[in-house]
């Protein structure tokens, strides 16, 4: 299982993104356990991921860490614009690139 510091760049999340179909749902906008960043962890082999509850921590089961600057503006723009709920791949793209 990698490190946390290295499933959570901005590059492994876009390659993560770009590996789905466009229209597929890749998390739930405020959600901490179902956001796409969560989904990234959870594709990476950890448990019990729940991101962004107070914006700079993810804990998992198998450990802690910090979510990195990129990742803070990611989530808040996907929990202030996304609508409907559901996240797909093409937005959670379009997000992260602006």
């Amino acid at each position: 299982m990698k490190p946390l510091r290295k499933v959570l760049t901005k590059k492994n999340f876009k390659e993560y993104l770009t590996k789905m179909p466009p229209n597929k749902r890749v998390g739930v906008k405020d959600s901490s356990e179902s956001c796409p960043l969560a989904n990234l962890i959870k594709s990476e082999g950890y448990t019990r991921v729940r991101v962004g509850e107070d914006m700079f921590n993810v804990t998992t089961r198998e450990g802690n860490g910090f979510l990195p600057k990129w990742a803070h503006k990611f989530i808040d723009t996907v929990d202030s614009l996304c609508s409907p709920k559901y996240v797909t791949a093409k937005k959670a793209l379009k997000i992260l690139e602006n």
